[in-house]
């Protein structure tokens, strides 16, 4: 293993143990692949969470993207020479990484995504781009029959991440939910009469994209099921989320005071027990 490589198993194992544990269920053959396409996302995430100047977010995302499109392999940097790599090695598509880096400008601006519909297209073509190229690293020729399962596996897993570090972007002044999912309808007014407790904009909130979360996540299982188990541990990151939602829901409005960080034990134990069993944990 070179050591590029090890630094981005490093930089996993630090940042993204999830990931980094559904590498080690994965053939051997496969795993450095693995690693730079995840330790690609790491680095995007750092960007996203360190950078408080949107400009500068943009300059350090177009550093990245034109590296990339141009394979730039003299730029030193460790995870962008292995992710090169990889793509000549698999044959990957750049056109998904470099939507990818383009979807990814939204984590610098103080926007509200204006409809469901925006937010889970941002989830296509970052966490749902991600499970495609790993499945393609995994089997070259499984791409027509994982579409369906990378891309509702991709919005459940990003809006379950961001559940549940709702406090991080309230503070970073981030919105990723759009307004539909705070303001009151009709239906809200009508409980509100009935149980005389009005609907509290949190409230709704966190229940409709819990609701979207579980919604994809059940798309997701339905097709997971008769998925190649080459390439099932691409989505072994996945088998948090029931848990993690139903104890996101027990929150409640505490939610958006703690984020809610079930034990690396327990995310151990769930993502090794869908490894070993080929199957996912129902909702």
């Amino acid at each position: 293993m070179n050591e590029d490589i090890s630094h981005c198993f490093r930089l996993l194992k630090e940042s993204d143990r999830d990931r980094y544990l559904s590498i080690l269920f994965a053939p051997q053959c496969h795993r450095e692949g693995l690693a730079s396409l995840f330790a690609f996302n790491v680095e995007m995430n750092r960007i996203s969470e360190t950078v408080r100047e949107p400009m500068i977010g943009e300059i350090r995302l177009h550093w990245w993207r034109d590296a990339i499109e141009a394979d730039k392999t003299g730029e030193g940097n460790p995870v962008l020479s292995a992710l090169l790599s990889t793509i000549h090695k698999y044959e990957l598509p750049k056109a998904a990484l470099l939507r990818y880096c383009d979807a990814r400008v939204f984590d610098f601006y103080d926007d509200q995504m204006p409809d469901v519909t925006s937010l889970e297209g941002y989830c296509g073509e970052t966490a749902s781009a991600l499970f495609e190229l790993a499945c393609r690293i995994l089997d070259r020729n499984a791409s027509s029959q994982t579409a369906d399962a990378s891309g509702h596996g991709g919005v459940a897993d990003v809006v379950c991440r961001l559940l549940r570090s709702l406090p991080l972007i309230k503070s970073h002044g981030k919105q990723y939910f759009p307004k539909t999912m705070v303001e009151p309808t009709a239906d809200d007014y009508l409980v509100s009469k009935t149980t005389q407790k009005p609907v509290e904009p949190q409230e709704k909130m966190l229940s409709a994209a819990i609701g979207l979360a579980e919604k994809h996540y059940r798309e997701f299982y339905h097709h997971y099921r008769t998925l190649d188990a080459a390439v099932k541990p691409a989505f072994l990151p996945l088998a948090i989320i029931p848990e993690a939602l139903k104890k996101i829901e027990k929150k409640g409005a505490l939610a958006f005071k703690e984020c809610v960080t079930p034990s690396p034990l327990r995310h151990y134990l769930l993502i090794t027990k869908a490894a070993l069993s080929g199957r996912m944990p129902k909702l």
